[in-house]
């Protein structure tokens, strides 16, 4: 049996794993400079979502990674307002992240809920998170 390059997509595949790296680092580099005062904050939101949309599409489109609930659930988040979006994890199911606005989070909540309880997903119960304060380092006294 003979396997073809196109039949594991694997031009498009590998085109996403490089682009994808080359994300993270952008993703840091954008990070590093708010930080750093060399962007204002509307500045940094606005190419961070750009990133995570982009790293959607890709997953979608390159890896083929995605699924109609998640690209559904990508989808809604951008519609109700999120500054950018993104699967999470292996793909192929699981979770969306979205970068929102923090004054806007409960009506964008409340949007989302009350969109799914009208979709073809409303037996999809959304759970929401906020991000915790990041890498910690504690030092553990020596005996």
């Amino acid at each position: 049996m003979q396997i073809s390059e196109e039949q594991f997509y694997l031009k498009r595949r590998a085109r996403h794993v490089i682009e994808e790296s080359m994300r993270v680092k952008e993703f840091r580099s954008i990070c590093d400079q708010f930080a750093n005062g060399q962007l204002s904050e509307d500045l940094c939101l606005s190419k961070l979502g750009k990133l995570l949309d982009d790293s959607h599409h890709s997953c979608s489109y390159f890896y083929d990674c995605t699924c109609e609930e998640l690209d559904f659930i990508q989808q809604m988040f951008k519609k109700f307002g999120a500054i950018g979006s993104r699967l999470t994890g292996l793909g192929w199911g699981g979770p969306v992240v979205a970068l929102i606005d923090a004054e806007r989070a409960e009506s964008f909540k409340e949007s989302i809920e009350q969109y799914i309880a009208g979709s073809a997903f409303r037996s999809y119960k959304p759970f929401f998170v906020s991000p915790g304060q990041g890498l910690q380092i504690f030092s553990l006294p020596h005996n």
